[in-house]
């Protein structure tokens, strides 16, 4: 698939558009064929490295902590469930669907985000 990544912290200049194996869904996870992908400040600001980190503002880094490089960005991902790995709802897949683009550290209403898609995570 084509996807657009970045290759390290910086303007435009960092940005590589270039062939990638389309991913495999893990386990409770789905695919989505994306239809449409949008770039919002916390995918600019990763780029940047705008972020610092606790006890060091001024170092670069992504929304949680450093990049793994390269990096697809695109947290505001919209399309539709291609599969589903080991324990999804097959049920999912042909769906339309809006992604939320935050990791978080467990299940429930009290979890917390603990990363994002395109910045500790591939995104869209």
């Amino acid at each position: 698939m084509r996807a657009v990544r970045i290759t390290r912290h910086g303007g435009p200049e960092v940005l590589e558009v270039t062939d990638v194996p389309v991913p495999v869904p893990g386990a409770g996870e789905a695919l989505v064929r994306v239809a449409a992908v949008a770039l919002n400040n916390t995918d600019l600001w990763t780029r940047e490295g705008a972020y610092g980190r606790p006890g060091d503002p001024e170092a670069r880094s992504g929304w949680r902590g450093p990049v793994a490089f390269p990096r697809i960005q695109g947290a505001d991902v919209a399309g539709r469930v291609e599969a589903v790995g080991p324990g999804g709802d097959p049920g999912l897949v042909g769906r339309r669907v809006v992604v939320d683009p935050a990791l978080y550290d467990g299940d429930g209403p009290d979890a917390h985000p603990v990363g994002l898609m395109g910045s500790e995570r591939d995104g869209g």
